[in-house]
């Protein structure tokens, strides 16, 4: 379209457009209007999206901006491609409008989801939010049934209300309304209007300075978050005063309101730039980067999240967002989760499929944030437990018994650091703060030179998933004694960070990884044990773990690090003069 043309002065379509990119134009600054022109398409979902452009661009690229057009709920808008504005993050009866729309959609439409539309047994503790102008804290039996809403939010590091020891039985008659963060407010009141009687909120339904009582409902997180009928998640809420709700929403470039003289009922066409779903799908939003969430998401059968301008939807067989864009399954973040659901014909079924999903699972939620490290562990419970009923194997600190071996390779990507109070042994990755990486290829295609003699832990409560105190793990394999130095170049300018074996060969830069940073200057024997050979390389690799031994603990060794070399001479050093030996890694 060219504004320069005498028609476009008195067209009803054009005279709106030209208003519309008006305010862009003089955001600019150096432009005019005929300065720009404009092209109108229509996108997937059906949605107008108006792209608008320098006619003599200032470089050989071409320069342009997209729009978003959109009308208000009335639908007295005469054009069609001019969509509903999403209003959910600013409205709460448009929000529960779209939520309720969703799960009709869900409930009629998707046979995946079926299942976990049955009323199920109901948490230990939910809050009843039926009673008019009255709310409580129900104490649930066994057998209890029922439909529950869940939420899911930034604590913040504020003092949110929360149910403790001297509260518990109070609560259980009232729960005083004018005590609750905006938040915990939204998120009953939405749970009312969509026709749900119960929800449960970690601070309310849990007993907060009751240990016992925080480790029980912890080996439970599976079954709360998997039985729920649906979680909202406050997305774009740094802590619970911020609420569901932003009632201001996205800046509106422009509001267009229409002065008609006919019969036909005035509307409103809003625009803006248009709306940006990066920060949800990349999973940058303050809720998003909380490790906490991170199971609560994947184990939800459904989830709406309240993000900065829209709501999101995701279920077993659709995500999408309020505005109708639609994504292919598990693109936000890489979830998987129809992958771990607790029914069959949801699983992919091959071993090797289950541990690199569970790889990619560490992966992922290493690099996301606790406020207390002790969470590491109970924190990935929830997915461990259901996780389980996948891959029938014990679980032994954040990996799996089946695949150990391999298992035990794990690296650290940056230095890490040893948290300050113990959380896991060190041959685990939660011994370590930091982001955690396996190298490709481990799982399927490695012929096995080291055994594993024995395996366990000691859990802090019942649950061996959660919270543990001890750990011990008994290898036998081929090793060789080395000196690890961390710092400056030795007399033989071997490169600082590298092992060097006794007999002068060397595991150098880009082969040691290190489980923690230091800043030692000293050199640190320790025990090279070869683990694997990668058959498929070529030419072939083999993979270690260095061990040191412990001071204070006679014949007992701790992890720190683990190495893969194609050096044939390394290789052959641990075939001639390897000892066999057998090793107990605490």
């Amino acid at each position: 379209m060219d504004f320069t043309c005498p028609a476009s002065l008195t067209c009803p379509s054009c005279i709106m457009l030209r208003k519309a990119v008006d305010p862009f134009v003089q955001a600019a600054g150096d432009l005019e209007i005929h300065d720009v022109g404009i092209q109108l398409s229509k996108a997937r979902n059906g949605r107008l999206t108006m792209e608008y452009f320098r006619k003599k661009p200032r470089d050989e690229l071409r320069e342009f901006d997209l729009i978003d057009i959109s009308t208000d709920e009335n639908r007295a808008c005469p054009w069609p491609s001019i969509t509903v504005e999403p209003r959910g993050v600013r409205n709460p009866d448009a929000a529960a409008q779209r939520i309720t729309q969703w799960l009709e959609t869900c409930k009629n439409g998707h046979e995946r989801c079926q299942l976990d539309l049955a009323h199920q047994a109901l948490p230990t503790r939910v809050i009843d939010v039926s009673g008019e102008g009255k709310l409580r804290l129900r104490v649930t039996d066994v057998y209890d049934e029922g439909r529950y809403a869940c939420l899911s939010h930034c604590w913040g590091g504020l003092s949110v209300l929360c149910t403790t020891t001297s509260t518990y039985t109070s609560y259980q008659h009232h729960i005083p309304w004018d005590d609750l963060p905006t938040t915990f407010k939204h998120a009953i009141e939405l749970t009312k209007r969509i026709g749900i009687r119960y929800l449960w909120i970690d601070s309310l339904c849990i007993i907060q300075d009751d240990l016992g009582d925080w480790r029980h409902e912890g080996s439970k997180m599976a079954s709360i978050y998997a039985n729920s009928y649906i979680t909202f998640a406050a997305a774009a809420s740094k802590n619970p005063t911020e609420g569901l709700y932003k009632p201001d929403g996205p800046e509106r470039y422009f509001t267009y309101q229409s002065q008609r003289s006919d019969d036909q009922a005035p509307y409103t066409i809003y625009v803006q730039p248009q709306r940006d779903h990066l920060a949800f799908i990349a999973g940058v939003l303050p809720l998003m980067q909380r490790a906490w969430y991170f199971q609560e998401r994947i184990l939800s059968p459904r989830v709406v999240s309240f993000a900065e301008s829209e709501l999101y939807w995701e279920c077993r067989v659709t995500q999408c967002c309020e505005c109708g864009d639609q994504w292919p399954q598990r693109s936000f973040s890489e979830m998987p989760k129809p992958d771990i659901s607790p029914y069959p014909d949801h699983i992919v079924s091959t071993q090797v499929n289950d541990w690199y999903k569970w790889q990619h699972l560490v992966k992922r939620y290493t690099r996301l944030n606790l406020t207390f490290q002790t969470d590491t562990l109970p924190a990935l419970q929830g997915i461990a437990t259901m996780y389980q009923q996948t891959v029938k194997s014990v679980y032994l600190a954040g990996l799996w018994e089946k695949n150990l071996l391999q298992s035990l390779l794990w690296r650290s990507e940056l230095f890490g650091n040893r948290p300050n109070k113990y959380r896991a042994p060190t041959w685990s990755w939660p011994s370590i703060h930091g982001w955690i990486e396996w190298w490709p290829g481990l799982i399927s295609v490695t012929d096995e030179v080291a055994s594993i003699l024995s395996a366990s832990t000691i859990p802090a409560g019942l649950d061996p998933r959660g919270e543990i105190i001890g750990g011990s793990l008994v290898l036998q394999g081929r090793c060789i004694p080395a000196t690890v130095g961390y710092r400056g170049i030795n007399e033989n300018f071997c490169p600082a960070n590298c092992v060097r074996l006794t007999s002068g060969l060397h595991v150098g830069p880009g082969e040691w990884y290190p489980d923690i940073s230091t800043n030692a200057t000293t050199q640190t024997e320790i025990l090279l044990m070869q683990m694997v050979e990668l058959q498929s390389a070529i030419p072939k690799a083999m993979f270690f773990l260095g061990l040191k031994k412990l001071e204070d603990r006679d014949g007992t060794y701790e992890r720190v690090g683990c190495a893969r070399t194609e050096n044939g001479g390394v290789i052959a050093a641990f075939r001639d003069h390897g000892e066999e030996r057998v090793v107990t890694v605490a």
